[in-house]
């Protein structure tokens, strides 16, 4: 897949931590949230590419079978931006998700949730779902961090919810289908 089309992003991987995800999906709906480490630009291309070395002969692919999935996805895919990795050919699009995103965020430093930022994102496909993000430094040696933004979070999404609803009957529910998630659910993937 030698095309580019031009993508101007940058990479980027989510990747979970072992130690907040150990419940694995059932914790998540416990929670609904999910802690994971955020890699951007060289970080994210190297860890991709480690990813594609441990799988290695694991997965079979020819140099035939290569061009044919390239011109495959290359006419599939003309004209959008599909991000070119050189060594991670066997990586290809099976998804063509576009996102309208809005952001928030505190404009005073001095309110409770200034350190929280809040994306929501409405797909080409019809679906909505917003993201309560808190961002934080280094955290492997004092987890009381994670457990006290992760309230924060709970506090704002409550507090949203009750001033949508105009109801304080209980907490919101948390969690929600991912975009990519909700299109393949949707999309028998």
């Amino acid at each position: 897949m030698g095309n580019n089309w031009g993508w101007r992003g940058a990479w980027q991987v989510k990747r979970g931590n072992m130690e907040e995800d150990s419940g694995g999906a059932e914790a998540r709906k416990n929670d609904g949230m999910t802690v994971y480490e955020e890699l951007q630009g060289e970080d994210a291309k190297k860890l991709i590419l480690d990813m594609l070395a441990i799988l290695g002969d694991d997965v079979e692919t020819s140099n035939t079978n290569l061009d044919a999935l390239s011109s495959a996805v290359d006419s599939l895919y003309n004209g959008y931006d599909v991000p070119y990795l050189a060594g991670a050919e066997r990586l290809v699009p099976f998804a063509r998700l576009e996102t309208f995103r809005t952001c928030y965020e505190a404009t005073n430093s001095d309110v409770e949730f200034s350190a929280l930022k809040v994306d929501v994102d409405k797909t080409d496909f019809g679906y909505m779902v917003g993201e309560v993000e808190a961002v934080l430094d280094d955290v492997s040696e004092d987890k009381s961090k994670v457990e006290a933004a992760k309230e924060n979070i709970r506090k704002l999404v409550d507090s949203i919810s009750i001033s949508e609803n105009n109801q304080g009957d209980g907490p919101s529910s948390m969690t929600a289908f991912g975009k990519l998630e909700y299109y393949m659910i949707n999309n028998h993937r």
